[in-house]
């Protein structure tokens, strides 16, 4: 009994699934399922190349990441119950901060090899990715007030890293990459859903509690699909075509 208290929240204990509301556990597994179906297609462009795959590689890793993340979290494990400092309980899933901490850096690592930015530059914006999500996942385990500091490091974090991203977007037009406008899309769907985990987390139970918590998932989850999985098909299906016809037409005419 005292080794299930002190993994709490953690798969050697009960499940907390019964204790969802209905519209919690649907989203959860709505999530789930689109992962699980991205992480498949994402999986046969990985099976289908050859070479120069680390775009479908990323993309596969990230929805199979997510994909686990939201199985656990459906299943009732990877989330546990925190007592605020009003003494209400509030529910906390530490599988999703966890994958976040993860996967946001591969989705800035793949958007920079579109940019074709320095190095230097991709550390230093995936690195930042990686401290907003642990500011996220630090805040969710504090208390009034001290939550708060650490919600608004996340979104100074969150201010930088758009700021990071959009330099990069830059520095690419600046460049002459002839795909500007697909960049353009891309990053914009990275960024309005990364800029809605911080607002969900502060108009959620987390915060101010102004919707309930299947209103904070089931956006949460509609903003990570539209990050991971339409972001990962643009990218494959529309960006990275383009770019290897361009590549191979200039090939030609070089040979020319």
């Amino acid at each position: 009994q005292s080794s299930q208290g002190s993994m709490s929240g953690y798969t050697n204990t009960a499940s907390m699934q019964g204790e969802y509301e209905a519209a919690t556990k649907h989203f959860l597994l709505i999530g789930f399922l689109a992962m699980l179906i991205g992480s498949i297609v994402f999986g046969s462009f990985v099976i289908k190349k050859t070479d120069n795959k680390m775009q479908e590689v990323l993309m596969f890793l990230v929805a199979t990441i997510s994909a686990a993340s939201y199985y656990l979290m459906w299943s009732g494990y990877g989330v546990y119950k925190k007592t605020g400092s009003d003494g209400e309980e509030r529910v906390v899933f530490v599988a999703e901060l966890a994958q976040r901490m993860i996967t946001e850096p591969l989705l800035i690592y793949s958007f920079a090899l579109v940019t074709n930015a320095e190095s230097g530059d991709v550390v230093l914006a995936m690195g930042t990715a990686a401290l907003m999500s642990f500011a996220s996942e630090i805040g969710s385990a504090q208390l009034h007030p001290y939550k708060w500091a650490w919600w608004t490091l996340g979104v100074v974090l969150w201010i930088v890293l758009a700021l990071q991203m959009y330099g990069l977007f830059v520095r690419a037009k600046e460049a002459g990459a002839s795909l500007v406008a697909e960049i353009r899309i891309l990053l914009l769907l990275l960024l309005l859903p990364f800029c809605a985990f911080p607002v969900l987390w502060v108009l959620g139970e987390e915060g101010l509690e102004v919707f309930p918590i299947s209103y904070e998932v089931g956006f949460g989850c509609i903003a990570d699909i539209v990050c991971k999985i339409v972001y990962g098909l643009y990218l494959l299906l529309s960006v990275l075509p383009r770019e290897e016809q361009e590549l191979e037409g200039a090939e030609k005419t070089s040979l020319v």
